[in-house]
């Protein structure tokens, strides 16, 4: 019988892979290194005898200034009784074939490979399928990556990397002596990584976290917030409750662990400010931003507040917001950086309404996060960062499932104009939602300016 820890690692591979084209897309839209290091933080190692640490596997790679590199995927299980390799491409291909574009997308490679072994000829036809549907998607989205079918000889010549590569380079699969490594020089001499199907497979989940807890419309979230603004739970209880979490985790699963404990630090971080720089509470956390000139518009606050601002996604956190009390934290980022930068009003007008409205309102929270999408606290590089309400739509609500929640209105709307429903007046006229009471394009250019007369 297997062991609870075993049941628990497999049912989490075998987990849906329905979310795995917004996994794709929000993790292509991350930096490299931010990408790498939530991998080395996760401490996940390849799944095959050699345990080398992927998250470095890649940063080497990464590291490499050659044009061409590849990414190989090692499907050539031949111990005798493993079938996870199978049971893996047969049931979630996508997650492996997401793994490999994302590696692509880290060390700049536009080129993957899967070797496969050669009894396994019958799993051609399906991953064939999953890999058309994986390119299609790749094509609509702009990102340049292929993925090929490497058969292999039928026998266990692959048990070391570099023997793999000597196979596909239509030599004997043998050995090479190292160094170099890989990551220097793979194959057909360039540089290359390599990981094996249960490796991507953990991969993927590592970064499915980091993808889903920026999209209002999943549960992806703690929801603890609440409770610890409320007493009903303390810091210590969580941060103890994490670490034996973190003890029995998965490599994908303490890579979670790690996002939220990366959490809690702000918000303890935010605590220190207020405590060590009390005229936060007044006003700007850097005094020289206090003589920003605001505007004192009325009607646009008024707007912002009631959520018909004409820009969808800010007006239906809006709507989320006065309803429930709630606000998902990237939600929260967009609608405070709309109303200080688009509409150019002071963020302590925001942070009042937030208090008054937030069932988790916590003052040290609260102001941290209001200063940070002002830019008017503690980030180095503050002023010049500007969130495009569209572009943030269309990334963390592509299909526009949250905004037609709260914005019924909208319902007719096709996905491609849901974030921007002025390209078709007739239909927004016929809608009844408002038209946009700013141009974003405008305001960030007077935002700029406004910034810069203080410096």
């Amino acid at each position: 019988m297997p062991s609870i820890y075993q049941l628990k690692r497999v049912d989490f591979i075998f987990k849906d892979e329905k979310d795995w084209k917004e996994i794709l897309k929000n993790s292509l839209n991350r930096p490299a290194n931010e990408l790498i290091n939530e991998l080395i933080s996760s401490e996940l190692k390849g799944r095959g005898g050699a345990g080398f640490p992927t998250g470095l596997k890649w940063k080497l790679t990464a590291e490499e200034e050659e044009h061409t590199k590849y990414v190989i995927c090692n499907a050539d299980e031949g111990e005798p009784g493993t079938f996870k390799d199978r049971e893996i491409l047969s049931k979630v291909p996508l997650k492996v074939l997401t793994s490999m574009a994302v590696c692509g997308h880290v060390i700049r490679s536009n080129m993957g490979y899967i070797y496969l072994r050669g009894e396994y000829f019958f799993l051609q036809p399906e991953l064939k399928k999953s890999i058309k549907e994986f390119e299609d998607y790749c094509r609509e989205i702009n990102f340049d990556f292929s993925i090929r079918i490497f058969m292999g000889s039928g026998a266990y010549i692959c048990g070391e990397e570099t023997a793999l590569f000597e196979s596909m380079e239509g030599k004997r699969g043998e050995p090479r002596n190292k160094p170099p490594f890989p990551s220097t020089y793979g194959y057909m001499g360039k540089p290359t990584v390599i990981n094996n199907v249960e490796t991507l497979a953990h991969t993927y989940t590592i970064f499915e976290y980091g993808a889903k807890r920026n999209f209002p419309e999943v549960d992806g979230t703690s929801n603890l917030s609440p409770h610890l603004r409320a007493g009903t739970i303390g810091i210590r209880t969580i941060l103890g409750e994490l670490k034996k979490a973190r003890g029995q985790a998965t490599p994908a699963q303490a890579a979670s662990c790690e996002v939220f404990l990366n959490e809690l630090i702000w918000r303890e971080f935010y605590l220190q400010v207020l405590h060590n720089f009390p005229h936060v509470t007044r006003g700007a956390f850097r005094p020289e931003y206090d003589k920003l000139q605001w505007s004192v518009n009325q009607q646009h606050f008024q707007a912002w507040c009631q959520g018909r601002t004409g820009f969808p996604i800010v007006d239906a956190a809006m709507r989320c917001l006065n309803g429930t009390g709630t606000m998902h934290n990237r939600l929260r980022m967009i609608t405070a950086m709309f109303l200080t930068k688009d509409l150019l009003i002071n963020w302590q007008w925001g942070e009042r309404y937030f208090m008054q409205q937030l069932v988790d309102g916590d003052m040290a929270a609260n102001n941290g996060g209001w200063q940070w999408s002002a830019g008017t606290g503690t980030d180095a590089a503050p002023y010049f960062r500007i969130f495009n309400p569209v572009t943030q739509g269309q990334k963390f609500d592509a299909e526009g499932k949250f905004v037609r929640r709260w914005i019924p209105e909208l319902a007719a709307f096709p996905d491609d104009l849901i974030h921007q429903p002025w390209e078709n007046p007739l239909l927004l006229a016929k809608s009844k939602y408002p038209e946009r009471i700013v141009a974003h394009a405008e305001q960030r250019m007077k935002c700029l300016a406004m910034f810069k007369k203080v410096k």
